[in-house]
């Protein structure tokens, strides 16, 4: 496709790393692929993955001759859209609150309300799966969306007033599921506690994000605390130092005892990497 906007283009060692990073940014789109090779005459694909970190307003592109549909990513997913019924709309937007994707259960406790009933929610996601927004990969029993059309959602819920409630809804059910988790993982469910955890990591720190951004400081910490166990056993040492930390700022002046927990894990990950005055700092905190 670049070949054809760029005779001399060729596929070489320097630029052949950026163009799978383009490829795997853009799900594969077809269109989408195409459209970005349409810049190839003005940008490197260095440049052009640079700017695809916001790929909805860089791809504006494309053919002339083109349908208006086509003329960007944006615009196809937008005709997607507005083939939907409004319920089908709907759950699309909320759905874009998980990251990594979902069980069944989760989508209907979290997307569900009074004008979306929880028996709603199965069928409405089935017909969104026979449309091809949302995939069901059968062995896992887990739902997930291409991250563009994740992302599409997501923009559309912001304009919405529903972001901070779903938002809200998706970090109470992943706090329970990490606190009831953090349990488990003393006993003889360990090992498939382990692997529900590790499927659900992507949801579990998105909410430990949203909880930072939103100042929703006492689920942070909680969250925060029911992980610690799980990051070590699965030597997440240092991704567990920077949520806890990240979650800490939020929380200078918290003396309970979810707080002290914090502080004590901060202080053992230090210890496991070997920053012993870091360690101990922490730990005189408690």
């Amino acid at each position: 496709r670049a070949i054809a906007v760029r005779s001399d283009f060729r596929v070489n060692n320097d630029n052949a790393p950026a163009l799978a990073q383009i490829c795997y940014q853009l799900d594969g789109i077809p269109l989408a692929i195409e459209l970005a090779a349409a810049r190839i005459k003005i940008l490197s694909v260095e440049k052009i993955h640079e700017r695809l970190i916001d790929r909805f307003k860089f791809l504006t592109g494309g053919k002339r001759t083109a349908l208006p549909r086509q003329q960007t990513l944006r615009a196809l997913i937008d005709w997607s859209y507005d083939l939907l019924s409004e319920k089908e709309k709907t759950l699309w937007k909320r759905l874009s609150v998980f990251s990594g994707g979902w069980k069944m259960e989760a989508a209907e406790e979290i997307c569900s309300d009074n004008t979306t009933h929880v028996t709603e929610v199965m069928d409405i996601l089935n017909s969104l799966t026979e449309k091809s927004i949302t995939i069901f990969n059968e062995e896992k029993e887990r739902f997930v969306m291409l991250e563009t059309i994740r992302q599409y959602g997501e923009d559309k819920i912001k304009e919405t007033n529903e972001f901070e409630n779903f938002s809200f809804e998706h970090l109470k059910f992943y706090l329970k599921l990490a606190e009831t988790g953090n349990k488990k993982l003393r006993g003889i469910d360990s090992e498939s506690t382990l692997k529900v955890l590790e499927s659900e990591i992507g949801n579990v720190e998105k909410g430990l994000k949203w909880s930072i951004e939103s100042n929703h400081c006492e689920e942070g910490l909680r969250i925060a605390a029911a992980m610690g166990k799980f990051w070590q056993i699965r030597g997440y040492v240092s991704g567990g130092i920077h949520w806890l930390e990240s979650i800490l700022q939020k929380n200078t002046e918290n003396n309970n005892s979810v707080y002290c927990k914090v502080i004590c894990q901060l202080g053992n990950f230090a210890r496991l990497i070997g920053d012993v005055d870091k360690a101990g700092n922490y730990l005189t905190r408690v």
